[in-house]
């Protein structure tokens, strides 16, 4: 079980953490399904007019870090349909794609006006469906707070 102050998650026993010191990131790897996953989060306080330029911001650092990891490693990253979606809680932000060495990844991240919360999946054996339906089953479980953007809240 993640219990992080913006989020919580439990997973399943075949997950087993790796660097447990590391504070709010959460990196954990299930042998049984050959994934793993690197989860993060931020508090912050950003306005409503402000979350479609945070968003594009996020997505852009996630790409730019994507492809730099990809180059240091001598491979290049191939990276699909990137994309922000409005929700009435804030923005989703997703993209997915493979290395050259054979690596499906996928990336979702929540952006609210308090907090963003990262999740990154990656696999060398899984498909590029099987890599989505495991990133889409852990996002839909990650609990935080859904509070649409248009009630009026005071900053923490």
């Amino acid at each position: 079980m993640i219990d992080d102050p913006d989020f919580s998650l439990a997973l399943e026993a075949t997950w087993q953490r790796l660097y447990p010191d590391d504070r709010r990131q959460y990196t954990w790897h299930d042998d049984q399904k050959d994934l793993t996953l690197i989860l993060s989060a931020g508090s912050h306080d950003i306005s409503f007019g402000q979350i479609d330029q945070a968003s594009r911001l996020v997505l852009d650092l996630l790409l730019h870090s994507e492809t730099t990891i990809a180059t240091v490693l001598g491979r290049t990253a191939t990276i699909y349909e990137p994309v922000i979606v409005p929700r009435p809680w804030g923005r989703a932000i997703a993209y997915y794609g493979h290395d050259g060495a054979g690596r499906q990844f996928g990336h979702s991240a929540i952006l609210t006006c308090r907090c963003r919360i990262s999740a990154g999946l990656w696999s060398s054996r899984r498909s590029e469906a099987e890599l989505l339906a495991a990133m889409d089953d852990i996002a839909s479980r990650i609990v935080f707070d859904r509070t649409p953007l248009d009630q009026e809240r005071p900053f923490r």
